[in-house]
């Protein structure tokens, strides 16, 4: 199992990615969580924990937990000049009264 999968979901499914997380750091009595938050990957069914930790793994999960929290990391993103043209070259327009972009940024028309 590898816990970047969920933890860079929550912003899209946010009760099944928590409660996956929740699970997944219980696993193995706790040993799939460490000192830089989880191993990398690991096996419920054999107990093998993965001995790395992938930084871009564990960025993944803060980036999307933040942008959970308050969509800080998509506002920002949407901001910028490039990609507001990529995004209207797509055929995506923004939701006038929608939620907020963390949980829907655009949607195609």
């Amino acid at each position: 199992m590898v816990p970047c999968a969920p933890g860079g979901s929550p912003p899209f499914a946010p009760r099944e990615c928590l409660g996956a997380l929740i699970g997944m750091r219980r696993a193995l009595s706790g040993r799939t969580w460490g000192t830089y938050g989880f191993a990398d990957a690991f096996n419920p069914h054999t107990g093998w924990i993965a001995e790395d930790v992938v930084a871009i793994n564990v960025v993944i999960t803060l980036v999307m937990a933040e942008n959970l929290r308050g969509g800080f990391v998509w506002r920002t993103f949407a901001r910028a000049p490039e990609v507001r043209r990529g995004f209207a070259r797509a055929g995506f327009t923004r939701e006038p009264d929608g939620p907020p972009p963390a949980r829907g940024l655009a949607r195609a028309r």
